[in-house]
């Protein structure tokens, strides 16, 4: 990453922003597709970018089951 500028790409995967209800769950089937969409589709894309010239950081939900 040697350029004048670095871009990061933050993406919110189960990270609660204040209006869900402490202790909200998601159901596994709900997880799993939404986890198949996001390396399906995101992490993709962000590999396919011919700028690789950035970072990312990914916010998970501490509470959330590993996929």
């Amino acid at each position: 990453m040697n350029a004048l500028f670095v871009h990061f790409v933050f993406i919110r995967f189960r990270a609660p922003i204040g209006y869900r209800k402490e202790g909200a769950t998601i159901d596994e089937t709900r997880l799993k597709y939404r986890w198949d969409i996001f390396n399906r589709i995101t992490l993709s894309s962000l590999k396919n970018q011919t700028n690789q010239n950035f970072g990312i950081l990914i916010f998970f939900y501490k509470r959330s089951p590993q996929c």
